[in-house]
């Protein structure tokens, strides 16, 4: 491990050294007393015991989450039908915009986008109707019913009008129909 633990004793001859201990940015105006040292000395093992384990808990495998094979086979075959491509992209027009859109590093990641959350109607989890690639820039915006182009409150009917441009009326009202047939039953 790179992190280097260091001694009360070089702690303070580091601080003799240069003025400041190792979590002071800047020099001390006044002189530290032992007291203030030993302070400051604790502080610094406090913050050294984060970063070990942050590296562990960085470098420990993790448990292997439980694969669904059906959700997997879904996703696949949502992808190919998007042509692996988010479904937005093609709205996006202005010039300025699409600057800004790229230089967003989450608009590289790809995901498949509930158009009915999953919490709200678990029945349309597996409902490819109900599945669309959005990049993720865009998914984030539009579950938190922002826009996904201007990132400008919208609410969460506009939420809905803007996932009714994106996969079409006859599509929309077919999920609709269905979350009303379940309420009926």
């Amino acid at each position: 491990m790179s992190i280097k633990k260091l001694s009360y004793d070089e702690f303070v001859a580091s601080y003799e050294k240069y003025g400041k201990t190792v979590n002071q940015i800047n020099p001390s105006k006044k002189s530290l007393n032992s007291n203030q040292l030993g302070t400051l000395y604790k502080k610094y093992i406090r913050s050294y015991e984060k970063k070990v384990n942050k590296v562990i808990k960085a470098t420990t495998p993790k448990k292997k989450a439980k694969v669904d094979i059906g959700w997997q086979i879904l996703r696949d075959s949502v992808f190919k039908r998007d042509n692996n491509s988010c479904q937005l992209w093609p709205y996006v027009t202005d010039l300025f915009l699409r600057e800004d859109i790229l230089s967003n590093e989450i608009y590289q990641i790809l995901d498949p986008c509930h158009v009915f959350g999953k919490g709200a109607y678990p029945y349309l989890k597996y409902d490819i109707d109900n599945i669309v690639v959005l990049c993720r820039l865009f998914h984030n915006r539009l579950d938190a019913y922002r826009d996904p182009f201007t990132n400008v409150s919208i609410g969460k009917e506009g939420t809905y009008d803007v996932w009714r441009s994106i996969i079409g009326n006859e599509r929309y009202n077919s999920l609709l129909d269905k979350i009303n047939k379940r309420r009926n039953l």
